[in-house]
């Protein structure tokens, strides 16, 4: 049962186009510290409000596997989605993101990871990203998280921009990847989830990203608890006509197993 629960989730995902923000993905929410030797997932499927940028409803899903070794977990992100804008439907994100963690003691960690995506909303025609950190535990009891992570990331955009665009249609940059990461209430029915990522480029600081999600969690069974979400997603320097701020409202179903 478990494994056909799994090629369903997958045979969903690779069906749909696979979403999120164009400059971060917010890896925070998907990862689970290995527990024991084995394989497991998440399903998130959810219903997102978009302003800013993009205007439109998406019903979408989220889906993570992840495989615990003895001292190390490597985990792969996919997010899909259908929308529809002005009663129009369209498919026009994708994102895919692989990590291995490496477990260097109970505290600390070392990361890798590569991600692809693009997103027609705001003209990014394709990105790839490759980078390496480090993760910490700055504190652990039962009812409180506090990670911090950095990370070295070198990154390579291309745009589809019009004629007299000032923004550069190809662009390779080094960033410092910062987040910290607080989890609250976790295993008493309900938990509440902040992430906030910094992203600047490691030659000019003025170009920066920065990435807020807010989510909080209620347990409906063993397997299945309601999600909501608010994140905000700033880019400092984004193509002309299209804005720096936008926000993501979400409500989703997660399934576990």
């Amino acid at each position: 049962m478990k494994y056909r629960i799994l090629m369903i989730a997958l045979l969903i995902a690779s069906s749909l186009p696979f979403s999120a923000a164009r400059a971060q993905i917010n890896t925070e929410r998907f990862r689970r510290d290995a527990r024991q030797k084995g394989l497991e997932g998440n399903a998130d499927i959810d219903l997102s409000i978009m302003t800013g940028n993009t205007d439109f409803r998406l019903i979408g899903l989220s889906s993570r596997l992840n495989y615990s070794w003895s001292r190390a977990y490597t985990f792969l992100v996919l997010n899909g989605g259908i929308g529809w804008n002005a009663g129009q439907r369209f498919m026009d994100q994708n994102t895919a993101h692989l990590r291995h963690v490496l477990i260097l003691s109970p505290r600390l960690q070392n990361e890798w990871f590569v991600q692809f995506d693009s997103n027609r909303k705001r003209n990014l025609k394709e990105r790839e990203l490759i980078g390496v950190g480090l993760r910490t535990k700055l504190l652990t009891t039962s009812a409180v998280k506090l990670r911090l992570g950095a990370a070295y990331m070198y990154e390579r955009e291309r745009y589809e921009l019009a004629e007299g665009n000032s923004h550069p249609r190809s662009l390779a940059t080094h960033r410092l990847s910062s987040y910290l990461t607080l989890e609250t209430g976790k295993g008493g029915g309900v938990s509440l989830l902040n992430v906030t990522y910094f992203q600047p480029a490691l030659t000019d600081w003025g170009d920066s990203r920065l990435l807020s999600e807010n989510a909080a969690a209620v347990d409906l069974a063993a397997n299945l608890a309601l999600k909501v979400s608010i994140t905000l997603r700033y880019d400092s320097r984004p193509p002309d006509g299209v804005k720096k701020l936008d926000t993501v409202s979400k409500s989703s179903l997660s399934v576990n197993f």
